[in-house]
This record gives C-alpha cells, sequence and structure tokens, in this order.
C-alpha cells in the first residue's frame, strides 16, 4: 500500500466495510423478497407444512436484515467516534468495530439457517 495516506487508506477501509454490510444486507432482504413472492404464487397449492417452514425462514432472513442494518449503524457510528474529539475515542470505536463485526457474522449466520430451514423444508414437501 505504498504511497497511500491513512486518510486514504481508512477510506478504503470504509468503502469496503459500506459494501459488505449493504451486500448482507441485500443478501438477506433479497431473499426475504424472494420467500413472499413464492408463499404468494403458491398460497393455495402448497400443504400447511411448507407455510410453516417458509414463515420460519423468513424469520430467520428478518433477523439477518435487522442484524445487517445493525451492522451498518455500529460500523457508522464507530467512524464518527474516530474523527470526534472525544477523550476515549479509539476505545469507542474499537468497541463498535467488534459490535459491528458480531452483527455481520449473526446476519451471515441467519442467512445460512435460513438456507438450511428452506433445504428442510423443500425436501419433504410436494406442491400440488
Amino acid at each position: 500500500m505504498a504511497g497511500l495516506t491513512p486518510s486514504e487508506l481508512h477510506e478504503a477501509r470504509v468503502s469496503i466495510a459500506s459494501g459488505g454490510a449493504r451486500a448482507l444486507l441485500f443478501i438477506n432482504g433479497g431473499a426475504a423478497v424472494a420467500i413472499l413472492g413464492f408463499l404468494a404464487s403458491t398460497w393455495n397449492k402448497i400443504p400447511a407444512e411448507l407455510v410453516n417452514e417458509a414463515s420460519a425462514a423468513l424469520w430467520w432472513l428478518t433477523l439477518g436484515v435487522a442484524s445487517s442494518a445493525s451492522n451498518y449503524s455500529f460500523r457508522y457510528w464507530a467512524s464518527m467516534s474516530k474523527q470526534s474529539n472525544w477523550p476515549f475515542r479509539y476505545r469507542v470505536a474499537q468497541v463498535l468495530e467488534w459490535a459491528s463485526i458480531v452483527f455481520a457474522l449473526s446476519a451471515f449466520v441467519f442467512s445460512i439457517f435460513s438456507l438450511v430451514q428452506g433445504f428442510e423444508a423443500s425436501a419433504g414437501a410436494t406442491v400440488t
């Protein structure tokens, strides 16, 4: 990274983190919309068990969207605290960055749980 100033490195890190947070938000939100579209188009044709399983998968995706939004929020506040004049700004920023990492990982885990729930539902159900 020769030739980059600390400010440019910070901008690059913020850009990468923002891109990751947006990706998690779009993945979880897009999958939730896809499940809602599936349920809307096949509502009268699918058994109640599949609706229950799809609802459970939708719940995991909703948690993923909430975690993604929290990740984005904590990342923003971490960046703002580094730029402030607070006496303990770097310690606060470090705590906020760790919180954003936890929320990012939980959003990813929630999307995996949703996939598992969806595969279990599709393996045991038949659409008439």
